[in-house]
């Protein structure tokens, strides 16, 4: 154990009431394993804890004892990895990466809201070119047909003639 930590306990012990500040009877009980008026005691002074039950409690409050979410966690001792129930193995440069990783996903994913919207407005784009186009075509085709027709009437006419 660090010297700091012994100074902590050592300094603790001599201001129980000052260690406990700001915890509540609750992680006092659950750290520890005191019952509620044990924990109510120790808060108020009124009696002492061991010097194993402060270490104790130093140690959660300074979060260095994982708590019950990490059930089944454990810790490599020779990679330093923090190890799933599962076996996968997560070291600590790859936790420190998490937060990057979230961050990348949030921008590829506004990235993709923002080509869809692009892609969305293209195709309307090409939709309402394509609606002018058919108009102009069908025009152009209506008034082609009117012509062909017309100089069908006249050869027609004149072969009549004739």
């Amino acid at each position: 154990m660090s010297n700091k930590y012994r100074k902590q306990i050592k300094k603790a012990t001599t201001t129980v009431v000052g260690l406990f500040y700001g915890y509540s009877s609750k992680y006092i009980m659950e750290w520890c394993g005191v019952s509620r008026v044990t924990a109510c005691e120790w808060k108020k002074g009124t009696r002492t804890p061991s010097k194993r039950s402060v270490k104790l409690f130093t140690l959660f409050a300074h979060g260095k004892v994982m708590t019950r979410d990490f059930d089944g966690w454990q810790f490599n001792d020779r990679t330093g990895a923090l190890v799933s129930p599962e076996g996968e193995e997560f070291a600590p440069g790859r936790i420190r990466t998490v937060t990057l990783l979230y961050q990348q996903v949030s921008a590829l994913e506004q990235d993709k809201r923002q080509l869809k919207e692009w892609i969305n407005r293209l195709e309307l784009q090409l939709m309402q070119q394509s609606e002018a186009n058919g108009y102009r075509n069908k025009a152009t085709n209506e008034s082609f047909t009117a012509s062909n027709e017309m100089e069908i009437t006249s050869e027609k006419r004149e072969n009549f003639d004739s």
